[in-house]
């Protein structure tokens, strides 16, 4: 084999190093696919963070607006008017259960187990 028959046809150490690359490349495509939808969950999971955060926050700074105002009238208030005081904090207790199971719903999330996404099939 002369030189030019060389330098023409691969040898097949160089052509198991061009198998071998191209390997390599796939599976670096293949992670940064991975990474790229690793990215995609974790921020969807830290905006709900961030609602289910900010739904307990609202929650509760209602519920002390709420009882602050209520408190504030029942102490300037006569007899006649602390009874409908008292009646508003019983109607406003429906308002303020679902608010509250709303808050409770979005703490037990927080506080439930993390689910594992599947296992990729490796190609």
């Amino acid at each position: 084999m002369s030189w030019f028959d060389r330098w023409l046809c691969p040898t097949p150490r160089q052509s198991n190093l061009e198998a071998l690359v191209a390997k390599v490349l796939f599976k670096v495509s293949k992670l940064e696919e991975r990474v790229i939808a690793m990215g995609a969950r974790e921020e969807a999971a830290y905006a709900k963070l961030s609602a289910d955060i900010q739904t307990v926050k609202d929650g509760w700074a209602s519920l002390v607006a709420e009882r602050d105002a209520l408190k504030e009238a029942l102490e300037n208030a006569d007899a006649d008017a602390a009874a409908q005081v008292a009646a508003a904090l019983e109607a406003d207790s429906e308002v303020d259960a679902a608010k509250v199971e709303a808050a409770d719903a979005a703490l037990a999330e927080l506080v439930a187990p993390p689910v594992e996404p599947e296992p990729e099939p490796e190609s």
